[in-house]
């Protein structure tokens, strides 16, 4: 589990996303010391309904949690033709994409929603100052005949809340339309970013009660 998410983090830099490179490992080992994270947690299934799967994280590092719902998720689709599975009670799973890539690759089509369980208010709603809503992203996985797979992963917000920390941490200046007067980021595409946004806060958020 430690290779495999040092991989991943290692993967982030070199696909040009230091967001979420190795300027997260400090973050994830503190949320081990700090005992929000429990590294050698092993997702548990809380409920099975064949194509219907809701699965307790733990409190794993959710690069190793999503990396099993993944696999979960292509066995039932498999199965089942279709199904619908949902996480809760993990830590941050850094990239989207790779989740994505890995259910390509067995050729099933996935679609993800992720929320922060409010944990992380940091978008404002459009036309509003302050933060109500989390960056929540979207991704998707497309299998093609050979890869590369089409894989979309992307904040809701109109850059992701690492980038911004990146910049920051670089001295680089913040462009003032990602952010409102009072610091917080805006929507990707104003009300429709806002809409998927809120999309995902519902069916990441409240379908695994999180």
């Amino acid at each position: 589990e430690a290779r495999y998410m040092g991989e991943q983090i290692v993967h982030s830099n070199l696909a040009g996303h230091d967001s979420h490179g190795m300027r997260r490992l400090i973050e994830y080992v503190g949320s081990a010391r700090e005992g929000l994270a429990n590294p050698p947690a092993v997702g548990v299934i809380d409920i099975d309904r064949g194509g219907l799967v809701r699965i307790d994280g733990k409190g794993g590092y959710g690069h190793v949690v999503m990396r099993d719902a993944t696999d979960i998720a292509i066995e039932r689709a498999r199965a089942h033709g279709i199904a619908g599975i949902g996480l809760h009670n993990s830590e941050a799973a850094g990239r989207l994409a790779p989740y994505c890539e890995q259910a390509a690759e067995a050729g099933v089509a996935v679609f993800m929603f992720v929320n922060v369980a409010g944990s992380t208010q940091a978008v404002a709603p459009p036309g509003g100052l302050l933060p109500r809503m989390a960056t929540n992203p979207i991704a998707a996985g497309i299998p093609r005949r050979h890869a590369p797979h089409l894989a979309l992963d992307m904040a809701t917000s109109i850059v992701a809340k690492g980038r911004i920390s990146a910049m920051q941490e670089a001295g680089e200046p913040i462009p003032d339309e990602w952010m409102t007067a009072e610091g917080a980021l805006r929507h990707a595409g104003g009300p429709k970013g806002f809409g998927l946004g809120l999309v995902a806060e519902a069916l990441a958020g409240a379908l695994t009660q999180a």
